[in-house]
């Protein structure tokens, strides 16, 4: 027998001159199939001595472009070998990572690279202790009949007075602090960890114009939603400056770590200048700002605030109690000569 045998579910082939059953790569027809060691066609990925080759269904080598898991990756067309080099093609650049993934974006060397996944915080989350901020705090106050719409969300004397007469009266150790049996003890309806929320990031395939646009598109889909100190949404719970800003930057796959939404409620931390001072974004000069920027505000020199360049002089932010996020002017009532020299360009 020579040519193709298919036996106990696996197919071989036997060269038709000799008989002999082919292992390795071996080409019939113009098309190149591979053989394990057992003669037994290969099928899907397989990692040879030059490098990742794919194979269909029907055994054949794939060559040129490949969707796998959600994912594209190129093969070169002579060889089949995945690519992980930046290839030029029909006038285009594209990058690809150490998987063989396609990115359709690569910041230059030196700056945050994008990524398909933002990094999960396992079990973190904030115990409401004093001086602590954001949309926890603000669900106990609701909860306990503090909150309003120009109300700070932070632990202070009224917050520790409320939540210790109500462990009382629940039967928990009177201490003014929100653990997570005061949480349950509450039925707020939102879970513990509610301040985990983070926004889904693109697709490494996604472009720096897609970026951009998503980045913006976060945004200004949360303008309408309440000014929360410490926020960091979602909608209905509300933002600050930098959460929005942070929440944003997830969407469009940047994840400026260690800055997070969990670090971003404590009682000294300042996202808004841990953005500022963030060695991995690009600073430009205020007077070459584009579209998709970040633009920075002082207060007496220090870094107060932030908000996304929208063009045309035009910003989305959100500033304080009692004014929800919104499109703005650039100056944001802090006029020109409180911003900062120069933005940050998150994706260069």
């Amino acid at each position: 027998i020579g040519g193709w045998v298919k036996d106990g579910g696996a197919w071989y082939y036997l060269d038709p001159n000799t008989g002999v059953m082919a292992t390795g790569m071996v080409g019939v027809d113009g098309t190149w199939y591979c053989m394990d060691s057992s003669g037994a066609m290969r099928t899907g990925w397989a990692r040879l001595a030059d490098g990742w080759h794919y194979f269909a269904p029907s055994g054949a080598q794939i060559g040129g472009w490949l969707k796998d898991g959600g994912e594209w990756y190129y093969l070169d067309t002579d060889s089949g070998i995945m690519r992980t080099t930046p290839l030029e093609l029909n006038g285009r650049r594209y990058e690809f990572d150490a998987s063989g993934a396609w990115r359709g974006y690569e910041a230059p060397a030196g700056y945050l690279q994008p990524t398909d996944h933002i990094t999960g915080l396992g079990d973190q989350t904030n115990t409401l202790t004093w001086g602590m901020n954001g949309v926890k705090v603000r669900i106990v106050q609701q909860r306990l009949g503090l909150w309003h719409a120009t109300k700070l969300a932070s632990v202070d004397a009224a917050f520790v007075s409320a939540v210790t007469n109500f462990q009382r009266r629940a039967g928990l150790s009177p201490t003014g602090v929100v653990d997570r049996a005061t949480w349950d003890a509450m039925d707020t309806g939102y879970p513990w960890t509610v301040d985990q929320y983070q926004a889904s990031p693109l697709p490494l395939t996604a472009t720096r114009s897609e970026r951009i646009e998503a980045l913006i598109g976060y945004a200004w889909n949360q303008t309408g939603s309440s000014y929360t100190w410490g926020g960091a949404g979602p909608y209905d719970l509300g933002f600050d400056c930098s959460g929005l800003v942070l929440q944003s930057l997830y969407a469009a796959g940047l994840d400026p770590q260690p800055i997070t939404v969990i670090k971003h409620g404590w009682p000294d931390y300042r996202t808004s200048q841990e953005l500022y001072a963030y060695p991995y974004f690009q600073h430009v000069p205020l007077a070459q700002r584009q579209r998709g920027d970040l633009i920075f505000y002082r207060s007496g020199g220090v870094v107060t605030h932030v908000s996304i360049y929208l063009g045309d002089d035009m910003i989305v932010h959100t500033d304080w109690m009692g004014r929800p996020a919104r499109m703005d002017h650039i100056t944001a009532s802090y006029g020109w000569a409180n911003m900062t020299p120069d933005v940050v360009r998150p994706l260069p």
